[in-house]
Parts: structure tokens; C-alpha cells; sequence
């Protein structure tokens, strides 16, 4: 079997009575390219009956049955069984809308995306949930367009400085190799796991669109996170998410205004542990939380209910040496942005510098490129002399070759003369010439006598 495109995923407890309808709407779909991946996470109702009731029905289902391990364990077991090239995050209790991932396949399409968020109607379970959380109606609507592709960090500075910085799970599908390639997990025993999450998730992310269409149905209902306060779960899911915050400021080199954002989520996680702490103190000291979480010396040392006033006092001393942690923070997270501002100045003047230097270097180049071509022109001229010289080098030594043929010629020529000299000398010389010269003599004088006559 191929891996599908989308991996539907489930974290499943207790929701008997709410999960049919969960499945039944994305069953519907009119994408077959899904697969839906439910982890079971030690349910006591008939949740398990349920699962192997649609897994039977269709081979696109896959269900983990684990012991109750809370719903971070169950989302990090998820993302390990997950096969789908993207991922989303569906809550049992709630719905798809109809074209819902029809929607999501087709927004996905485009080249180098990482998220892609959109917005979610809400419904009741009852009129009285309606009429006590009405706020809900439009809380998960948004007014601004998003829709432009933007690094994962700006993105969360834009839903921040926008107001609204709504970290749903439920409302993004994200690659696969995002969290994978990144080790991003939820952090167990934390009630608000997806906050943190969501966030490491989009400061790692490459590019982030948000559309406008409402895909998700949100449930309210009695019993739910949502409509259940737990103010000691919370102060140590808020005050963890918090913490965990400052090390994810700590891990990445932002620019001043998204580390401002980062301070300013953290701020608000510390604030909203505050305020599940000051409304837990009047509570009894019998019901603390149980087991090996990471808040837990924080709960003993800080948060142990006491019934006597001294005790009580000491309480909101803590709650004092909290604040002033949190204005302690803020003012370390201010000096770390004057200074991040300063060193901001530094490499401006700094890059000015360079962008200097590289005009004199370009200068440079330019004025060596030309002599260059200089020298080449030169070379070239001295080439063509030294061709020149050489024919004329070639030229003298065949006249030095013909000057020394004719002084050979010159030399015989000389002795042939000296030769007939000779000759004409030993000629003048014997008897037989002047005879003859004698006898040449008669005619020339009897030539001047008929003259005469």
C-alpha cells in the first residue's frame, strides 16, 4: 500500500458517544488519499468497541490501544505511527465540514509550503454551555489575511501584533518532515501541550499561509478541557509552557521584534499560571496531582495548600517573588534586546564598511582589468617587433652569405686577373710577341705613306 498524502490523527479517550460522529465526517470526504491514525489512550467506555467497529468497515483505519498515559503521550505516539507526507490533528469530539480536506489538498499544492492554518466554526452542546460560553462563538474566526506565504517566525509575529495568536491544533496541517527532521514532540503531562507545540512548530517552518475558510467544527461540551477548570494542572502546564518559551528564545537567533513576541507569549503563560495559582489557594491541600511531572517540586515547595494564616502569607510572598521573577525576566529580556539593538547598529556600520571596501575593490579591478589589457596590447606589439626582428636577422644572414659568396667570387676573380697579367706579361716578354708586333707594325706605316701621297 502506497503512504498516503494526509495522515488524520486521534487522540481518543472516553468518547464513546462523540466519536462516531468525529470519524463519520472525514469517512465522507471526497479525498481518498487519507489515512486515520486514533491511539486509544486507556479508555473505561466503549471507545475501543467503537474503533474496531470503523476499522473493520475500512482498511484506512488504524487504532493504537495504549494504557491511559494523558493525551501528550498519545499525540507523541501518533506522530510516531504516522505516515502521511502532511499531518493533521482532529479532537474526537469535534467534526470536519463537508470539502474540508478537498480544501486543504488544494492549498497545500503550493510549492514550499511547511502550514497551513484556517479558521473553524463552534457548536454546543446544550443551550446552557451556549449561554455560558458565548465569547466562543467567533473566538476562532479571524479578520486579517494571512493568505500570502511568510517564514513560519513571521508569521507568528503577525498573529501576535494582529491579536491573534490562536495556537490551534486542530486548525493546521503541517508536513510530516517539519516535526520529524526537527524532533518537535509535546510535552508529557501538560494539559495545554498544543500551545507549545504549535509554536516550536511554525519557528522551525519555512513558509505559512492562513486561509479563510472555516473547516472545523468545534465542540463544546461538558467535562472538556475547555470547560473545566483545573487550576493546579494549569499553573503547571502554563508555567512549564512558559519556561519552555525562554528556551526556544535561547535556541534561535531572531531579529529584536519576534524575540519581543517570544517574551510577550512567555509573559502571558507566566501571567495566566499566576492566575490559576491565586485561584487555587483557598482550595484544600488533599487533591495535588500524583506522579513524577516537572512541576511537581514547584507544587510541593511553592503551592502545598496550608489552612493557617502565617502559612497563607507565606504563600503570597511566593506569589510576590513570582512577579518580581517575571519583571526580572523582563527587564533581562529588555537589556537582551538593547543589546541585540546595539549589535543590530554594529553590523549596519559594519556592512556600510564592506559596502565601501567592495567599491574600492571593484575600483581596483577595474584598473587592473585595463592594465591588463595593457599589457596585452604590449605584448602583442613586442611579439610583432620580435617577428620582425627575426625576418630582418634571416634577411642579414643571406646578405652576409651572398656577401661572402661574392668576395669568394670576387677573390677568384682576382686571381684570374692576376693570372692573365701574368700571362700578358710573359707574352710581351718573349720573342715570338714582338715579332709579331713587328710584323703588325708594316701595314699601319704603309698605310701613312699612300696617306701621305
Amino acid at each position: 500500500m502506497n503512504d498516503p498524502f494526509l495522515s488524520v490523527l486521534i487522540p481518543a479517550y472516553n468518547v464513546a458517544r462523540y466519536l462516531p460522529d468525529c470519524l463519520d465526517s472525514i469517512l465522507s470526504q471526497d479525498e481518498s488519499r487519507i489515512e486515520i491514525v486514533v491511539v486509544n489512550d486507556g479508555s473505561t467506555d466503549g471507545t475501543g468497541e467503537v474503533l474496531s467497529r470503523y476499522a473493520a468497515a475500512d482498511t484506512r483505519i488504524r487504532f493504537f490501544p495504549q494504557e491511559h498515559r494523558g493525551v501528550a503521550a498519545a499525540r507523541n505516539r501518533l506522530l510516531e505511527e504516522a505516515r502521511g507526507e502532511w499531518l493533521y490533528f482532529c479532537d474526537s469530539d469535534d467534526r470536519l465540514v463537508p470539502g474540508a480536506l478537498s480544501r486543504l489538498f488544494q492549498a497545500t499544492a503550493a510549492e514550499g509550503l511547511d502550514v497551513v492554518c484556517f479558521g473553524a466554526d463552534v457548536f454546543f452542546d446544550s443551550g446552557d454551555l451556549e449561554a455560558r460560553f458565548s465569547q466562543f462563538k467567533t473566538r476562532y474566526a479571524f479578520s486579517h489575511d494571512f493568505s500570502a506565504p511568510r517564514p513560519g517566525p513571521d508569521y507568528v509575529l503577525d498573529c501576535v501584533e494582529a491579536n491573534e495568536w490562536k495556537p490551534l491544533l486542530w486548525s493546521m496541517v503541517f508536513r510530516r518532515d517539519l516535526v520529524r527532521q526537527n524532533a518537535i514532540r509535546f510535552l508529557p503531562d501538560n494539559i495545554h501541550e498544543d500551545n507549545i507545540f504549535i509554536l516550536e512548530l511554525l519557528l522551525h517552518a519555512g513558509q505559512v499561509i492562513r486561509i479563510a475558510d472555516r473547516l472545523y467544527c468545534r465542540r463544546l461540551r461538558e467535562g472538556s478541557i475547555m470547560t473545566t477548570f483545573h487550576p493546579r494542572e494549569d499553573f503547571a502546564s502554563y508555567l512549564q509552557n512558559a519556561l519552555r518559551v525562554l528556551e526556544l528564545d535561547g535556541m534561535f537567533a531572531f531579529p529584536p521584534r519576534i524575540r519581543q513576541v517570544l517574551g510577550t507569549i512567555a509573559a502571558n503563560h507566566f501571567s495566566y499560571a499566576r492566575t490559576a495559582l491565586q485561584q487555587d489557594l483557598p482550595r484544600a491541600d488533599n487533591d495535588w496531582p500524583k506522579g513524577n511531572g516537572p512541576c511537581e517540586y514547584a507544587f510541593a515547595t511553592i503551592l502545598s495548600r496550608t489552612r493557617t494564616e502565617a502559612e497563607f502569607q507565606q504563600k503570597n510572598q511566593a506569589i510576590a517573588k513570582l512577579d518580581g521573577k517575571i519583571a526580572l525576566l523582563g527587564e533581562t529580556i529588555a537589556h537582551r534586546e538593547q543589546k541585540i539593538a546595539e549589535l543590530g547598529e554594529e553590523i549596519t556600520r559594519r556592512d556600510q564598511k564592506i559596502e565601501v571596501l567592495g567599491e574600492q575593490a571593484v575600483r581596483r579591478n577595474t584598473k587592473i582589468r585595463l592594465l591588463g589589457e595593457q599589457v596585452v596590447q604590449q605584448d602583442k606589439k613586442i611579439k610583432l617587433l620580435e617577428e620582425k626582428i627575426a625576418r630582418r636577422g634571416k634577411k642579414m644572414e643571406s646578405l652576409a652569405e651572398a656577401i661572402v659568396q661574392r668576395n669568394k667570387k670576387i677573390a677568384l676573380l682576382q686571381k684570374a686577373v692576376e693570372a692573365k697579367r701574368d700571362r700578358i706579361d710573359t707574352l710581351e716578354s718573349s720573342w715570338s710577341y714582338r715579332l709579331g708586333k713587328g710584323i703588325l707594325a708594316v701595314p699601319r706605316f704603309l698605310v701613312s705613306l699612300r696617306h701621305r701621297d
